[in-house]
């Protein structure tokens, strides 16, 4: 039994995720929904600030799974190349990054000054 403090907090997530907005996209719509279809032993990497809010409210990892945290480094631009390094470690596992706007700043993302990464 999770604590009721717990629960509130869940269903506060579970109702924003809920939100329409029009013809914009909910975030928390899209990763409340990606928690569902997961697949099976996927690897779920992450960066720091938005992105964390919403994988820690929306996002429920199963028996089998993996996530890769920036913690408390405040790393944006984190979630690719650990993404990156966590298909060369397991490349049988399916691996999700979940990436917010500063990532696109941050070192060793596409977008950035490194070199361009390529997806088979």
């Amino acid at each position: 039994m999770r604590p009721l403090a717990v629960r509130a907090w869940r269903a506060a997530g579970e109702t924003r995720a809920r939100r329409c907005f029009g013809t914009s996209v909910n975030p928390r719509s899209v990763v409340a929904e990606l928690s569902e279809r997961l697949p099976e032993r996927a690897v779920v990497t992450t960066d720091c600030g938005t992105a964390l809010d919403r994988w820690t409210r929306h996002l429920r990892l199963r028996t089998g799974m993996r996530s890769l945290l920036s913690g408390h480094l405040a790393l944006p631009g984190a979630a690719v190349p650990y993404a990156v390094a966590a298909r060369f470690a397991a490349p049988d596992r399916p691996v999700i990054a979940l990436a917010g706007d500063g990532a696109l700043q941050g070192g060793g993302s596409p977008g950035s000054a490194g070199p361009p990464l390529a997806t088979r």
